[in-house]
């Protein structure tokens, strides 16, 4: 492409050769013959047969530094013969001019290329010489063609095929890098890219913009001199600040690339912005989908000549690529990412279901083992022992059954709190009482330290917060060998005159310890810090995930200090505030304990379609004398109550039943056309024990709810409510 372009130029050249020839022999008028020859682009000298100069034009004058017409004609050919090198630029030695002429004189034409030395400069020239015969004798006209604009455009041709070829190699590697790949593949692309136009060092910026500052920062970069690629920063840390550079900034806003010398910079304090030994920059921006995204820069050391349009349009090509490339490559880094998080969340499920059938499978069976053989069994004594190792079992195994709902909530965003008054202390002593027969059968030693008075009703939600305190006291006694020491810190503070308060709890052990690694997914759904701790200590690896987001749900924190084999300590805060002073009359507490009502003269109607589960409701309520009516399914207990309304206290309504369902009956009783319908009690006593399932049984008219397994001063309490 690039010789094609230089024969074109020089046949052109030729054309006006052989159309003007002739006439600038033949015509008699010399004036004529002389316009025509100031026509000629090139320089053009006309020789006679003896090779003396006899005609020229004003372009050969001005172009070899002659001062007329004569002074050309007569010192052109020494001039010519001093001005050849011995050598061309290829090594070769010069043919002698006059070895060229010989050429002409036998042949007609001569066309050659030959560097002369002009005002102290080699120049290359295209030499066309030809032969015209004329009235019995001949002359030779020189034609001359400076073809350095030609080169110059040839090399610039090469080089920006050179940047292209060099874009496309980058585009090819770029896109089959994989990810693990990726940076040393795009490093090699800026490399390439830099050499391609003389730079020594190439980087990407990426633009960003916060509440603080705004500017551009580096992602990639390269620098293959050796030198240090910033004064100041290095790599990442390295920022471009829009507020000290404010021109430069609307620069890249208007799509510009800043091209120039960085002599000026110093002046304007911008040095630190380059490499040591920066001559020229170039920093040009990135838009994707009309935003910008960032600065490809590159920098020279060893050159100072300023960028060319088809450089900082290679650059700007590559560097666009570059750009789509990482771009790409994070989408695929996300991918791997999320694809890695699947399959680890995939196998701790399963882990979490295999340690979860284990759990279950072990309180199960010492409830049927123990049942089977206190069936056997006469002595009184063992069989109350051996019921007393099935209810252990069985509030095990609650527990357990209580934790995976309790994630499914959270998992779902439907875990709710309530915000109600209780005494703390209260409630602390009875957890610390549910855990002590744990911490005997360990032989541990246990203490509780609390300075301050509670003597206040403290609002937030009890029931949650005893699950937190069961489950890390639970935890800390499981985790701590026999004979060792299990120690609770209570203690809250007020927020600033706020009129707030933070309850501060720590539980501390001297057990087995968590290490550092260990500690970042103690707090994770579905795990444990060691799988070995599941075969030693069991459990099922949700209660400090649970307790986590319990504690944030309060608007509080949970965190953990400890070492491998030096115990752990757990403390979490949560806000509160106070509620009423605590009324200490234990009286009247006690009339509200378990055995204290009696309702002789009363009847309940009980719906539930489980016989085991009547025989429950029925001793439990049997020291209150109360009457029972009971009825199978839903429509029983309609009929039941539409045949002697006013008979009945109050009614328990199970919720799943055949025929007719509890919510159904209870929909059913409010339509009756009697008054008593309208008023009387109706408590769901049921296994659904989601908030949706309670909504649901307060839409269908009932007034209350118990959840299965029936914790026995629940169940009383509730109907000494209503009663």
């Amino acid at each position: 492409m690039n010789g094609e372009l230089v024969s074109v130029n020089c046949h052109k050249h030729e054309n006006a050769v052989t159309e003007n020839r002739d006439s600038i022999c033949n015509k008699n008028d010399i004036g004529e013959g002389q316009m025509l020859l100031d026509l000629n682009p090139c320089m053009s000298i006309v020789l006679s047969s003896e090779l003396k100069p006899i005609k020229c034009n004003a372009t050969a004058i001005d172009y070899f530094g002659y001062q007329s017409n004569d002074d050309l004609l007569s010192n052109f050919l020494p001039d010519l013969f001093k001005s050849i090198p011995a050598f061309q630029p290829d090594a070769s030695p010069t043919i002698a001019f006059n070895t060229r002429i010989e050429y002409v004189v036998e042949y007609g034409r001569h066309d050659f290329d030959m560097e002369i030395v002009l005002h102290e400069k080699r120049v290359p020239l295209r030499f066309m010489l030809r032969k015209v015969e004329t009235n019995n004798t001949y002359v030779i006209i020189c034609f001359m063609l400076d073809t350095q604009a030609l080169k110059e455009a040839k090399n610039e041709l090469l080089r920006n095929d050179l940047l292209m070829r060099q874009v496309n190699r980058a585009a090819t590697r770029l896109l089959a890098a994989e990810p693990k790949e990726f940076d040393t593949a795009i490093k090699k692309t800026l490399k390439s890219l830099a050499q391609g136009v003389n730079a020594s060092q190439m980087a990407i910026l990426k633009n960003f913009e916060n509440d603080e500052s705004s500017g551009c920062r580096v992602l990639y970069q390269c620098d293959f001199k050796g030198s240090s690629f910033f004064i100041n920063g290095n790599g990442s840390e390295y920022t471009i600040n829009y507020a000290r550079v404010s021109d430069w900034h609307e620069t890249f806003l208007a799509n510009k690339a800043v091209n120039a010398s960085a002599e000026s910079l110093v002046i304007l304090g911008r040095e630190e912005y380059f490499p040591r030994g920066t001559k020229i920059y170039m920093m040009i921006p990135v838009f994707l989908q009309k935003n910008f995204w960032g600065v490809i820069f590159v920098a020279k050391s060893a050159d100072d000549h300023i960028f060319t349009k088809s450089e900082e349009r290679a650059i700007q090509s590559g560097g666009i690529i570059s750009v789509t490339a990482i771009l790409r490559n994070q989408v695929n880094q996300n991918l791997i990412a999320a694809h890695e998080a699947a399959k680890a969340s995939e196998k701790a499920k399963s882990e979490f279901l295999s340690r979860m059938s284990h759990e279950i499978r072990t309180p199960l069976n010492a409830i049927l083992g123990m049942t089977a053989i206190s069936q056997k069994l006469e002595n009184i004594g063992q069989i109350k022992g051996n019921l007393q190792k099935v209810e252990i079992a069985s509030v095990q195994l609650l527990s357990l059954i209580n934790d995976v709902l309790d994630m499914s909530k959270i998992e779902a965003g439907k875990l709710e709190v309530m915000h109600l008054p209780f005494d703390f202390m209260r409630m602390l002593q009875k957890v610390i009482e549910i855990q002590k027969i744990l911490m005997e059968e360990k032989n541990q030693n246990f203490s509780l330290s609390c300075d301050k008075l509670f003597n206040r009703y403290m609002i937030t939600d009890e029931l949650r917060l005893s699950q937190v305190l069961i489950n890390l006291i639970g935890n800390a006694i499981k985790f701590t060998a026999a004979g060792g020491k299990v120690a609770i810190a209570v203690d809250y503070f007020e927020t600033e005159n706020t009129g707030k308060y933070i309850l501060c709890v720590a539980v501390q052990d001297n057990g087995i310890g968590i290490t550092q690694e260990q500690q970042m997914q103690l707090f994770r759904s579905f795990e444990q810090a060691d799988g070995g701790i599941t075969r030693r200590f069991g459990g099922s690896g949700l209660g400090l995930a649970i307790c986590k987001n319990i504690v944030e749900l309060l608007g509080g924190n949970i965190r953990v200090e400890s070492r491998k084999g030096e115990g752990a300590t757990f403390i979490f805060e949560i806000p509160f505030v106070w509620g009423d002073l605590i009324n200490c009359q234990e009286n009247i507490e006690l009339q509200r304990q378990l055995g204290k009502y009696f309702w002789q003269d009363k009847w309940i109607l009980l719906a539930e379609d489980i016989e085991i589960n009547r025989e429950i409701a029925l001793a439990l309520l049997e020291d209150t004398k109360i009457q029972v009516t009971c009825a199978k399914n839903g429509a029983e207990a309609l009929a039941l109550f539409s045949q002697n309304p006013d008979r009945y206290s109050l009614i328990l309504m199970d919720i799943q039943m055949p025929i007719m369902d509890g919510l159904e009956a209870s929909r059913r009783i409010r339509s009756l056309d009697v008054e008593r319908a309208k008023t009387i009690p109706i408590i769901a006593m049921t296994a659904n024990a989601f908030s949706d399932d309670i909504q649901h049984c307060l839409d269908a008219g009932m007034m209350g709810h118990i959840s299965k397994p029936i914790d026995e001063d629940i169940f009383i309490n509730k109907i000494a409510a209503y009663l």
